[in-house]
């Protein structure tokens, strides 16, 4: 996924502060993901603060996107009198879906002290990793429809 995002980056040059920090913010989440899922030097399962600290990083991301970046896009627009495209209300509507993958997830592994669930960590997080790349993509889709719009 690493590698995948630097392919990403050097695709998307852009001149946008906004769409910056929020590729700046996705390699931060990546790395944590890797090191969680023990992609890094350790490969062992993480401990609970670990995982707590994902969690953390995990909402701290979406809740950047939907609060700081997506908003300051939405005042742009309203200053320059844009309306969104029916695909970019679609791709946002998609990022909300996996959101709410991401929230249920932290919720999961943050709120609860049942060890049982942890059983289900290592599967829980592979599909975690499967909703990021989605997301990632979802989000690439959405900055090659925005990015001339904020130029």
């Amino acid at each position: 996924m690493l590698s995948k995002f630097e392919q990403v980056r050097t695709a998307l040059e852009t001149n946008s502060e906004i769409i910056d920090q929020l590729l700046q913010m996705r390699q931060n989440l990546l790395s944590s993901y890797c090191s969680i899922a023990g992609l890094k030097s350790n490969p062992a399962f993480p401990s609970y603060k670990e995982v707590n600290t994902f969690c953390q990083d995990l909402i701290d991301y979406v809740s950047a996107g939907h609060f700081k970046v997506y908003n300051e896009i939405i005042d742009h627009w309203k200053s320059i009198s844009f309306q969104p495209t029916s695909k970019i209300n679609h791709l946002y509507l998609e990022l909300s879906k996996i959101t709410e993958k991401f929230v249920n997830f932290s919720d999961t592994y943050t709120l609860s002290s049942n060890l049982d669930v942890y059983e289900q960590f290592d599967k829980d997080l592979s599909f975690l990793g499967e909703c990021l790349e989605k997301r990632f993509a979802l989000e690439d889709l959405l900055i090659k429809e925005i990015e001339p719009t904020l130029l």
